[in-house]
C-alpha cells in the first residue's frame, strides 16, 4: 500500500462542522438536479425543437427527463430521512 494511502487511512473520520459540511454539499447537488430534471421535462413542450432538445425522439426524451426528475426527488428524499444516520463512524 502507497505511503499516502496508510496516512488516509489513519485520519480520524470526520465530525461536527466537516460531517455537517457533507450534508450540505449533497442538498445543494440534489437541489441542482432537481433544478436541471425540471428545465429538462419542461423546456421540450414549452419550446419544441427550437433549442434542439430531444430532436432524435422528443417522447423518450420526456420520459427520460421525467424519470431523472423522479430519481432526484426520490434521492433527496433518501438523503434527507437517512441524515440521522452517521456515515463516517
Amino acid at each position: 500500500m502507497p505511503p499516502l494511502a496508510k496516512f488516509a487511512l489513519s485520519l480520524p473520520p470526520p465530525q461536527g462542522d466537516a460531517a455537517d459540511s457533507f450534508w450540505v454539499s449533497l442538498r445543494y447537488f440534489n437541489y441542482y438536479r432537481i433544478a436541471v430534471a425540471a428545465v429538462f421535462l419542461f423546456a421540450v413542450p414549452r419550446y419544441g425543437t427550437d433549442l434542439s432538445l430531444g430532436d432524435h425522439d422528443p417522447a423518450v426524451f420526456i420520459y427520460a427527463s421525467g424519470a431523472y426528475l423522479a430519481l432526484a426527488l426520490l434521492f433527496m428524499l433518501c438523503s434527507e430521512g437517512s441524515r440521522d444516520i452517521s456515515i463516517f463512524s
